[in-house]
């Protein structure tokens, strides 16, 4: 079920603004940012899909970054989403599951401007970016592919292969933001819609359900 919300800051923000407005007696103004408030919030608000699940179930699978889901791919042997962080969205990334490292590459290439993702998943190929496997409980394997965006930095992360962590650990931050691939293996339900903001570590995007 899509739900609204605004964010912390932002509400704290516009509250510290009324409530020192009202106390200076400038009732008016305090009154006009409630209403101008009011109507940025419906204007912009958010919406996530809050579903009702066992958080500890190892089978989840988790944003491993905030942003927002630009694309989703779905092929014969594996569903991708595609996930923009942008500039000003948190840099911190995470285990989307718990799970072992199997690979951890670093591949060269070009940079692509952040708000022109390609069309196919080969046009990604011949960028920069980092790719890691994640082996999970249940054997099956979920790749994220980290690209370096213009005026972005890599992803800086200290896994190796061999090591394991648990779902929502984080594992390293992204530096002014880039564009994230997660492959899904084909038999999860995906939970999220193109659009939708996610937050790292807490937006359920699927359910593996082999």
């Amino acid at each position: 079920m899509n739900k609204s919300f605004i964010s912390n800051s932002y509400f704290y923000g516009i509250l510290f603004i009324v409530i020192f407005s009202f106390l200076l007696g400038f009732f008016q103004f305090s009154f006009v940012i409630a209403f101008l408030s009011g109507i940025l919030f419906w204007l912009f608000r958010k919406k996530v899909n809050f579903y009702t699940f066992n958080t500890r179930d190892k089978l989840n699978i988790f944003s491993p970054v905030c942003g927002e889901i630009k694309k989703i791919i779905k092929n014969e042997s594996e569903n991708v989403l595609i996930i923009s962080v942008g500039f000003f969205d948190n840099y911190g990334v995470y285990l989307p599951n718990t799970s072992r490292v199997d690979n951890f590459e670093v591949k060269g290439g070009d940079q692509f401007f952040r708000y022109k993702i390609p069309n196919d998943l080969l046009e990604f190929e011949k960028y920069r970016h980092i790719s890691i496997a994640l082996r999970g409980k249940n054997g099956a394997v979920l790749k994220m592919e980290f690209y370096k965006n213009f005026l972005g930095k890599k992803l800086k992360s200290w896994l190796l292969p061999g090591d394991r962590g648990k779902q929502k650990a984080n594992m390293g931050f992204l530096p002014f933001g880039g564009t994230v691939l997660l492959y899904l293996p084909k038999n999860c339900e995906i939970l999220t819609n193109i659009g939708e903001k996610v937050i790292g570590g807490e937006t359920l995007l699927a359910i593996n359900n082999k």
